[in-house]
């Protein structure tokens, strides 16, 4: 009997220290290496980027003429061939301009007289050869200093702070480079979808579903807000928070058509400029020809930088930048 009974009580023991395992592996293990790729949590669904679609064949006549092959002009690059470089001789890197083959973004500083107040802000303007030169860095679970994000991204050329996805209570949604990581049914607030084919596409929460935006093979998606501006039309009413509507400094993204984006850094903090609110931020996007445009996170975390500049790491003076769980980048991709 003892043999039997000792039998059965190593195989509990097996049982058990097999169990003990798999929770280890998927506890620690597989934390770290969520934790380690940048996620911080378990990718919903991947987003295929669409096969680009081939001109038909058409019959050549027969003829001894070498015919020289057409360049890699890229998903946008035939469309704005002159606003990149055709050689690396004509590379530019200048505090306020950068251009390369695959990416050409110029930096204006400028200040505006709003209601009594000298408000001062940036603009990128920004074309890519290629859809995949307008990229995210992320993490779900850990925010960083603006600083240590662009360490990790040395080739980004531009970038502004994200839409804090982090935050379950109002990112509802979030696709970071065609990758969904938080999914949801419904949405609180607009969301701003920058799909694959580099179209930016503004949904509110009475029009969105998740099904609709699959079906706009979401690259990138961020649910900040509010729209600025939706159909070439600056918005004069704006769902958002209480906590932003009035002056704060402000991070916005916009598409004046696919390929050509702008981002803008609205400055502000202590003292006399206290950023901008959020009608002028629309109507500043809508002059510089956005026909679709979004805000992002601002205050205290807005942060910009260009070309190895900073050019803001939140509120001047105020001690500790805040940490931010997400960046918005244009630059060289590996």
């Amino acid at each position: 009997m003892w043999p039997k009974i000792l039998k059965y009580l190593a195989l509990d023991v097996l049982a058990a220290a097999a169990a003990l395992c798999v929770f280890s592996y998927f506890h620690h293990v597989r934390m770290l290496w969520n934790l380690g790729g940048g996620h911080g949590s378990e990718v919903v669904d991947v987003v295929q980027k669409p096969p680009q679609t081939e001109l038909p064949e058409t019959e050549q006549p027969e003829t001894e003429q070498v015919v020289a092959p057409e360049p890699d002009y890229g998903q946008f690059g035939e469309r704005f061939a002159e606003q990149f470089a055709a050689s690396e001789d004509e590379y530019i890197s200048t505090p306020d301009e950068y251009k390369s083959r695959d990416v050409h973004v110029t930096l204006t500083r400028s200040t505006r007289d709003v209601e009594g107040r000298p408000i001062k802000y940036y603009i990128y303007d920004i074309y890519v050869r290629n859809i995949e030169n307008l990229f995210c860095a992320y993490s779900m679970t850990e925010r960083k200093l603006f600083t240590d994000w662009l360490e990790d991204v040395p080739t980004a050329v531009a970038a502004v702070s994200g839409d804090y996805c982090g935050n379950a209570n109002s990112a509802y949604v979030v696709v970071r480079n065609g990758m969904v990581l938080r999914k949801s049914d419904t949405i609180r607030y607009d969301l701003c979808v920058l799909g694959w084919d580099g179209r930016m596409t503004i949904m509110d929460a009475d029009e969105y579903s998740y099904d609709k935006l699959i079906q706009l093979s979401p690259y990138q998606a961020w649910c900040f807000g509010p729209i600025l501006v939706k159909d070439g039309k600056a918005m004069t009413y704006f769902n958002h928070r209480r906590d932003i509507a009035g002056w704060n400094p402000r991070v916005a993204i916009g598409c004046v058509e696919p390929g050509h984006y702008v981002f803008l850094l609205v400055d502000g903090g202590a003292g006399g400029n206290n950023g901008m609110k959020l009608g002028m931020t629309a109507k500043i996007l809508k002059e510089l020809g956005c026909q679709n445009a979004y805000n992002l996170d601002g205050g205290a975390s807005a942060h910009g930088s260009f070309n190895g500049q900073i050019l803001r790491n939140g509120h001047p003076g105020s001690g500790t930048p805040r940490a931010i769980f997400d960046i918005v980048c244009v630059g060289e991709t590996e």
